[in-house]
């Protein structure tokens, strides 16, 4: 799902919810910082504020997944004991599960390693099974990292879930890396990224969206423009034994952890 900031319980988000359950969709994605403001807003927010939202964000999203009978994946912050994580939910229509982000952006003009309180120990995506498919999770920024996607080569994902919030003039940066990514992991790539802006002069912040939907021999299947919208893609399992067979990368990922490991 390709949108704006939502409110902790928004009619925007039942719309569109209604238009992927009705066009097939199992599995709906969120961008990040879609559900709340964006970081340099947060700096700026009261942690008690933060904590409100996340709890209705998470109310509300927990709902929705019963409602629809739908998978959500949505980046929200949370609240514990005084200190804000950044984390990642997958909310079933009878449970949740969370990943808390490990690398974090830590630039001088957009520094989340210093205010949020995640972990830094060895990263380690999540993966979960759907209807045979192993699926993995992870924030967008941690897409940059060859220790983080080995470790979801060696998991052997069939399809990476990177809810994103990229800016400024990185669209073709970002277009290059998912279809790399998705080429060397022989999996498919789905980047949910956000739309809209925030204005801290003199720095703006314009979230371009671009959406896309990598297949495993590296190429984009499908992509969104810069508006509100839903991308519906749908995996082939055909497809990634085919992508594996002919590069292999996966398995010379494999070799070379167990000669390392020997």
């Amino acid at each position: 799902m390709q949108i704006d900031a939502l409110a902790s319980s928004s009619a925007r988000l039942d719309y569109l919810l209604t238009q992927a359950k009705n066009r097939g969709a199992r599995i709906a994605v969120l961008p990040e910082y879609a559900c709340g403001g964006f970081f340099k807003e947060l700096e700026k927010t009261p942690l008690s504020e933060i904590k409100k939202s996340g709890e209705e964000q998470y109310a509300n999203l927990a709902k929705l997944a019963r409602l629809y009978k739908i998978t959500i994946i949505a980046p929200l912050v949370r609240v514990i004991g005084g200190k804000p994580f950044k984390t990642c939910y997958r909310f079933s229509p009878d449970r949740a599960w969370r990943y808390d982000q490990r690398t974090l952006i830590n630039y001088p003009h957009w520094n989340e390693a210093a205010f949020f309180a995640n972990s830094r120990r060895d990263p380690k995506p999540p993966i979960f099974v759907y209807q045979g498919f192993r699926i993995a999770t992870l924030f967008g920024f941690e897409l940059h990292f060859d220790l983080l996607w080995h470790k979801l080569i060696e998991a052997r994902a069939d399809i990476a879930i990177v809810p994103s919030v990229c800016a400024f003039e990185s669209f073709e940066r970002w277009r290059t890396l998912c279809k790399s990514r998705a080429f060397t992991g022989g999996c498919y790539l789905l980047r949910a990224n956000r739309i809209g802006a925030y204005d801290d002069k003199p720095q703006r912040w314009e979230f371009y969206g671009d959406s896309l939907y990598c297949h495993p021999f590296g190429e984009i299947e499908n992509s969104l423009d810069d508006r509100e919208g839903i991308l519906v893609a749908a995996c082939d399992r055909a497809v990634i034994r085919a992508a594996r067979r002919a590069f292999g990368f996966p398995k010379i990922v494999a070799a070379q952890k167990t000669i390392a490991d020997k």
